[in-house]
């Protein structure tokens, strides 16, 4: 999944589960943004699809996501399904049985993807068919299980991204400890966006976006380093993608010349993945022991 077929859907899906769904003009709205963002998706489903095409799969938007994840869509694209319009009124809709289990099942794989059992974003789910034994009353409840399990196994094939929110970090000092804040704002993944100067104080200002996870202690981490002549703000920012793939591994021979054949380098998403596991009690792929070999101690005992 590239780069811009993520930021397309998740605008799509954003502005739809931002308005309300029964007005025309949202759906007009909504269909032009597709007309224009997704067929230019290259490597996606969704590429070079006629403005025909586009129309007809917005028409059979299924559902958008749950309260905390709205900006997801699943579209129905089973073959002579007919099923009203989420367009239309609700109260209307005549749906076959075990409708809402296929809703279910795609709500409950929202609310905790696979990397850290957050809620995802962007994602896109198309149910092109599916088959089942509607005699069965018992079925519904396997039928929302197998959907989860299906888009989980479907989102793990594809190069799935962390989003992470950031602070907005303000930071004022002294000439003689600038270059010490520039190494704190280092050691926490900082992005320096300005650096001024305060003619009426003679102090200096640094403005940077540091990630929340990487700011417990700043201050405290901040002010040790030099010796209290800086002080910071922090303010929360924005939410910014992560753009590495935290199960990325070297796979050409130029790869592995450079970052080694078990990819030693520091990844940082994989990290805060992992970190966010733990502490969830979630496995985790940490190796404890690498090579186990016997050892024992050269001292004599006597």
């Amino acid at each position: 999944m590239t780069t811009l077929f993520r930021n397309a859907i998740s605008e799509v899906a954003h502005f739809a589960s931002a308005c309300e769904l029964h007005h025309s003009q949202t759906r007009a709205k909504l269909l032009v943004i597709c007309e224009e963002l997704l067929p230019s998706c290259r490597g996606s489903w969704w590429y070079r699809k006629s403005k025909e095409e586009i129309v007809e799969i917005v028409e059979k938007i299924w559902s958008f996501g749950p309260d905390r994840a709205k900006a997801n869509i699943l579209f129905n694209l089973v073959p002579n399904y007919q099923r009203k319009s989420i367009w239309e009124s609700k109260c209307d809709f005549g749906c076959r049985p075990f409708d809402q289990a296929i809703v279910s099942g795609f709500e409950l794989f929202l609310t905790a993807g696979p990397l850290c059992h957050e809620v995802m974003r962007g994602v896109a789910i198309i149910v092109e068919e599916w088959i089942v034994d509607e005699d069965d009353p018992a079925i519904g409840g396997q039928l929302m299980t197998a959907m989860r399990a299906t888009c989980k196994a479907g989102a793990e094939k594809l190069a799935l991204r962390l989003v992470a929110a950031m602070y907005r970090c303000t930071v004022t000092t002294t000439s003689q400890a600038l270059g010490k804040v520039h190494a704190v704002l280092a050691q926490r993944k900082a992005k320096v966006l300005n650096e001024d100067i305060n003619e009426a104080t003679g102090l200096f200002e640094v403005t940077a976006l540091m990630p929340v996870v990487e700011s417990f202690s700043f201050c405290d981490h901040l002010r040790k380093n030099t010796s209290g002549m800086a002080s910071a703000q922090l303010e929360f920012s924005h939410w910014q993608l992560i753009d590495e793939d935290p199960y990325w591994q070297p796979s050409t021979l130029e790869e592995m010349e450079e970052f080694g054949v078990k990819g030693d380098s520091p990844n940082h998403a994989r990290g805060y993945m992992d970190s966010v596991r733990r502490r969830k009690g979630l496995p985790t792929d940490d190796v404890i022991v690498v090579s186990a070999e016997k050892q024992r101690n050269m001292k004599k005992n006597k």
